[in-house]
């Protein structure tokens, strides 16, 4: 899935069905490596899709340690 798939999926499908259906779960946008942080950049920088993300996650197989501190300080909320 791009970012740009993933973002829409949010925005349009599964965020409304988790809201609409009360649940409480949280959404975790991204689910890979360091290498990769601008992907979930993207789908926070979404309005509607950050929305219903309430942050990332992210593992250290590629990438450096310190690209996910950038992420945060980007999307605070």
């Amino acid at each position: 899935m791009t970012a740009e798939e993933q973002t829409a999926f949010i925005r349009e499908y599964l965020g409304p069905a988790f809201r609409d259906a009360h649940l409480k779960t949280k959404i975790m946008a991204f689910d890979h490596n360091w290498d990769l942080i601008d992907f979930p950049e993207e789908i926070l920088s979404d309005p509607k899709a950050s929305e219903f993300s309430v942050g990332t996650a992210t593992h250290c197989y590629g990438g450096q340690p310190g690209s996910p501190d950038q992420t945060p300080r980007s999307f605070p909320n």
